[in-house]
């Protein structure tokens, strides 16, 4: 039974993907340049997440929460979410990092505070950011924490892949034979003895219920001017 479901998920994010990239054309057309992931993110199929989703960060004031905060209106009701160290409370349930389920290589979540971005909707809340302590390569790794269910009892809390990840990147599998949230994990491609990455492979996995599911999909990123990993094409 498992391995019909991850072959159910495998056939339907492979085809969502497949349409995600039809636009780069036959093999005489030029190849899609990405300037930046975000944009990359943008032709994805079915986002869990668009930029209308993002809240603005709310002013302190008499009876508000102390810290950061930020509110929104989801599902007919007033809701709030503020961010405690690296716990996050939303109308008042509080979701530890520590009790986060966090994808293979990822460590505790950082308190992020102002800095963080938030996404949010009817189905769920996203928050992701760069700690403002890192430097050097490490602002590469964008936290990105998703909370599915966010506002009831059965709010879970998830930490997903951090390389060149953005809230954006999520997507909806909604099909008949699965029913999940769509992400990727990117890595660096490294030639032998090559002192930097020639490009990133994106991996898919599938969010359902608790489980990380990989879907057996990549694509194929590689940079297109040496040193800038921010621009890069899919072909």
């Amino acid at each position: 039974m498992k391995w019909q479901i991850r072959s159910g998920l495998a056939m339907v994010f492979a085809g969502l993907a497949a349409g995600a990239f039809a636009d780069a054309g036959d093999a005489g057309d030029a190849p899609q340049v990405f300037d930046g992931y975000e944009a990359f993110y943008a032709t994805l199929p079915d986002p869990l997440f668009t930029a209308g989703d993002a809240r603005k960060r709310s002013a302190g004031g008499l009876g508000e929460p102390a810290g950061d905060f930020w509110k929104w209106t989801a599902q007919g009701k007033a809701r709030v979410l503020s961010l405690t160290g690296p716990d996050a409370v939303i109308d008042g349930r509080r979701l530890p990092a520590s009790r986060a389920q966090r994808f293979d290589g990822e460590g505790l979540a950082p308190a992020l505070g102002r800095s963080a971005t938030v996404y949010a909707n009817d189905e769920a809340v996203c928050i992701e950011g760069v700690p403002g302590s890192a430097s050097g390569t490490a602002v590469r790794h964008v936290r990105v924490t998703l909370i599915t269910q966010p506002y009831g009892a059965v709010a879970k809390r998830f930490e997903l892949p951090s390389l060149f990840a953005s809230c954006l990147g999520l997507t909806r599998i909604d099909k008949d034979v699965a029913k999940g949230i769509g992400f990727y994990r990117a890595s660096y491609r490294w030639p032998k003895s090559a002192p930097a990455p020639e490009g990133v492979t994106f991996e898919s996995f599938a969010l359902k219920g608790g489980a990380f599911i990989p879907l057996q999909q990549t694509v194929t990123a590689t940079f297109v001017e040496t040193d800038n990993v921010y621009r890069f094409t899919t072909r």
